[in-house]
């Protein structure tokens, strides 16, 4: 995957997570490496925050920032909620993809592109 989108294959290797917190409510940092022609020797963090709110409700934010990237740099906030019942859950949120893109003449502008996410999950063990 990559933070923003391109017509060039590019990989984005993650490091491992390291959680602080509950199971209730936790933190999760992870360094993140890009490779490829559009971010290569880019440098990212993904920082992403968990509350379970109540038995039946999460609330999750997932935000990525991308560093040194030779055409720009980016980052994705991000927001929603998880709807948990007994064998599946539903989440709903929000994601700003906001980006700075330099062309061949060494302007930059500056992108913001909204993008909603719906997600399943069914839970196969108990």
């Amino acid at each position: 995957g990559y933070l923003v989108g391109a017509n060039n294959t590019n990989t984005a290797i993650i490091i491992p997570t390291i959680s602080i917190g509950k199971k209730e409510s936790f933190f999760n940092i992870s360094p993140l490496f890009y490779t490829g022609n559009n971010y290569s020797d880019s440098f990212g963090l993904s920082v992403s925050y968990v509350k379970k709110t109540s038995p039946n409700l999460t609330f999750f934010s997932e935000n990525l920032v991308g560093i040194g990237s030779t055409n720009g740099s980016g980052t994705s906030i991000g927001a929603g909620f998880r709807f948990d019942r007994n064998r599946h859950a539903f989440d709903l949120s929000l994601n700003m993809l906001v980006f700075n893109v330099r062309n061949s003449y060494r302007n930059e502008r500056l992108n913001i592109i909204p993008a909603p996410s719906v997600g399943y999950h069914l839970k196969l063990s108990k």
